[in-house]
């Protein structure tokens, strides 16, 4: 079994969750995302969109206040 090291890392924060790109690269993640279809690329821009839009969505809401 390949060692992954963003694995290996995440393991040694004793008490703080995973990132979301540590838990992506996870060996067992990329293979239920590859039995789902799912392209971490396509999912890397839908996160960064949905990102974006809830910046935007602060900043709006900051401007209004």
């Amino acid at each position: 079994m390949r060692r992954n090291p963003r694995s290996e890392r995440a393991k040694g924060r004793k008490g703080q969750e995973p990132t979301l790109a540590e838990l992506l690269d996870d060996p067992i993640i990329q293979a239920v995302m590859a039995r789902d279809g799912v392209e971490r690329a396509k999912l890397d821009d839908l996160i960064a969109a949905v990102q974006a839009r809830l910046r935007r969505a602060a900043r709006e809401h900051a401007a209004a206040d």
